[in-house]
């Protein structure tokens, strides 16, 4: 009876000494994992599509993105109207028409253009009497052959006529009538309105036999050949932009397609928004671009070599940033996983779809891993199940 108590003893031991091992062994295979350390099965991996790259050495542009649209300067510009009233007798051109500097726009019609024609001859006609007589009163008076009152009213009649001539031919000049050519035969009522510079006609606001006044804006020109952007820089940017730096710019409709311009004239007043008008010209105008289209632009400054990675590598949690780097391939009870580490970092500047990276601590270190650019926020969602992410 003893030997069997003392047989059962032992059996006993023994159940307990193995299921001891066996619990053992089973919580060596599930080693605990630190707080930053993600395990991601094959199936996982997978399904997650997750990429691994190297760090980046690579040109990093600090960039300053502005609003604005394609202007014109001031002598690119013209707005005409007639000096004098009158009627449209004729005129050709229509909104989008190119038109050359001193080119007829159109032609008007005006009973007063003949009354000028006509006192600039009359008054020529008077003057070369005038002065004829002058110089004969002059010599008489050097000799004392007339009174001093007949040689200063032929003085007075010749300045004056003088005078009045001078005022028609500046009147003529307006009209772009010329005067060294004019006659009793080419006397004419209607006179042409010319072109000031040479340009795309922008407005067209005549039609044939409407008056128009003086005051009435007939036709807006527009210079295309010397493009310009006028852009809205917001005052924190201001002392960051100079002149000369090149900035690219594209329309919203065609954002793939960038063009370059320089910048010419950096701000120096800010409005009420605290915003404040920088200028740029455009060096190779393109025919796509047209004066009042609205436009995006990019300006870099701060040029700089860093580290970076592209940006999706970049994830967010508790207002801190991550990146995930490779760790190690390994087994689980036979079954193959893979260990990524969790990284804080400092997000720096972006540039191209590349952000800057700054480790926070043990830079060196972490410089020469692979890291996860594609997938990081599917193994940020695991890791948050995980509890706090802690670096």
């Amino acid at each position: 009876m003893k030997n069997l108590k003392y047989i059962l003893i032992v059996l006993l031991f023994a159940i307990i000494s193995c299921k001891s091992n066996k619990e053992s062994e089973t919580a060596s295979e599930h080693e605990t994992l630190p707080p930053n350390v993600i395990e991601f099965s094959a199936e996982q991996y997978k399904s997650a599509g997750i990429t691994l790259d190297s760090i980046h050495n690579k040109q990093i542009s600090n960039t300053i993105l502005v609003n604005g649209f394609i202007t014109v300067p001031p002598q690119s510009f013209a707005t005409v109207c007639a000096s004098y009233g009158g009627y449209i007798k004729n005129s050709s051109l229509m909104q989008g028409s190119y038109v050359y500097k001193g080119q007829t726009l159109a032609m008007i019609e005006n009973a007063e253009f003949v009354d000028l024609q006509q006192n600039y001859l009359e008054t020529k006609s008077k003057l070369y009497y005038a002065e004829t007589e002058y110089n004969r009163q002059k010599e008489l008076n050097s000799k004392n052959a007339n009174s001093a009152k007949t040689f200063q009213q032929s003085e007075l009649e010749y300045k004056t006529l003088k005078v009045q001539l001078n005022s028609l031919i500046q009147k003529l000049s307006i009209l772009s009538i010329n005067y060294t050519k004019l006659n009793e035969d080419n006397i004419n009522s209607v006179l042409p309105l010319i072109s000031p510079i040479s340009g795309y006609v922008k407005t067209v606001n005549i039609n044939i036999g409407k008056y128009i006044n003086s005051t009435d804006i007939l036709f807006e020109i527009v210079n295309t050949d010397m493009l310009t952007l006028e852009l809205n820089v917001f005052e924190k940017d201001l002392l960051n932009i100079k002149e000369g730096q090149k900035l690219l710019f594209s329309i919203p409709n065609r954002p793939e397609k960038e063009y370059e311009a320089i910048i010419i004239q950096a701000g120096k007043t800010l409005d009420s928004d605290k915003t404040s008008k920088i200028y740029a010209s455009i060096p190779n105008t393109s025919k796509n671009l047209i004066a009042g289209m609205y436009i995006n632009a990019k300006i870099d400054i701060n040029n700089s070599k860093g580290i970076s990675l592209p940006s999706e590598a970049i994830v967010q949690f508790d207002e801190k940033y991550y990146i995930f780097a490779f760790q190690e391939n390994t087994t689980e009870n036979g079954k193959p996983i893979t260990l990524f580490e969790a990284i804080e970092i400092k997000s720096g500047k972006e540039d191209n779809g590349f952000t800057e990276i700054i480790f926070l601590k043990n830079g060196n270190q972490n410089i020469n891993k692979k890291y996860v650019i594609k997938g990081a926020y599917t193994i940020l969602s695991k890791f948050k199940n995980s509890g706090e992410m802690e670096c």
